[in-house]
């Protein structure tokens, strides 16, 4: 049994040859800007790449044209011309194509992650059923850690008479089950509550796991049940796609200002 130990104790130790010091070598200097970002198609379903190019060059192309290389598997590098147009293109996100959510992953010589670890992608997340004067920006900050990593709240939704929830930026998991709603308490209401949660530009996720990236009829835990001669549940559906936003007193107005430009009115 001791030698037994001994040799597992060897085989768990690493070899003073195997250890090499790397200490003194000089960091490298930053590189120059660099206005590219990976993207990874999120989904089980095959594409056109060609079509993903085009796809690309329609909607990514702004001051400058951009350049699409095929990076692996579903995986790809944009080029950008500047990093305006770079920035621009983020600050839409999320992003989909034919229905496919698009991982958007900016390289960086500090990263030390594989693509495939990549999932984080940000959603604008709609808060249903919040008791009357509760919008205030703590509170946004706590429901959006429960739904991922918060990020920002939607100024305007903090007002009661924007409209019927709260909206919160989140960087959401799309590798696990959306999230459906949370029931919560307030110290100053009796009874437990039931928020809502609702996605915004929501491809496609199925409707029995929850997860992004098929539809049901494709999901392998749909699919058991249906061989086993189970009813699926689908606890998943419709509901969870974010509703249109409410139009402020502002909007018309700027609407209005518009057509009275263009000489509509």
């Amino acid at each position: 049994m001791d030698s037994f130990l001994n040799d597992i104790s060897q085989a768990l130790t690493v070899k003073e040859k195997e250890v090499v010091n790397i200490s003194n070598i000089t960091a490298p200097h930053p590189p120059p800007q660099c206005n590219r970002i990976f993207c990874e198609i999120f989904s089980r379903r095959g594409h056109n790449p060609k079509q993903f190019f085009n796809f690309i060059t329609r909607n990514w192309t702004r001051r400058f044209p951009v350049d699409t290389s095929t990076y692996d598997t579903d995986v790809y590098m944009v080029t950008f011309g500047c990093q305006g147009d770079l920035l621009r293109v983020l600050s839409k996100k999320p992003w989909h194509f034919q229905n496919q959510h698009l991982v958007l992953c900016l390289p960086s010589t500090l990263q030390n992650a594989s693509l495939d670890s990549i999932t984080i992608i940000r959603f604008w997340v709609q808060v249903f059923h919040l008791p009357l004067l509760s919008k205030y920006e703590h509170l946004a900050q706590i429901i959006g850690g429960l739904i991922g990593n918060f990020i920002d709240v939607h100024e305007d939704s903090l007002n009661e008479g924007w409209g019927p929830f709260l909206r919160i930026r989140v960087g959401v998991d799309v590798s696990k089950p959306l999230l459906r709603g949370q029931m919560v308490t307030f110290a100053w209401i009796k009874d437990d509550l039931w928020l809502d949660f609702r996605y915004e530009r929501l491809p496609d996720f199925c409707y029995e796991c929850g997860i992004k990236g098929h539809v049901f009829d494709k999901c392998h835990v749909y699919l058991e049940k249906i061989d086993e001669g189970k009813e699926p549940d689908l606890c998943y559906g419709p509901l969870l796609e974010g509703s249109p936003l409410p139009k402020s007193p502002y909007d018309r107005y700027r609407q209005d200002f518009s057509k009275q430009a263009l000489g509509l009115l």
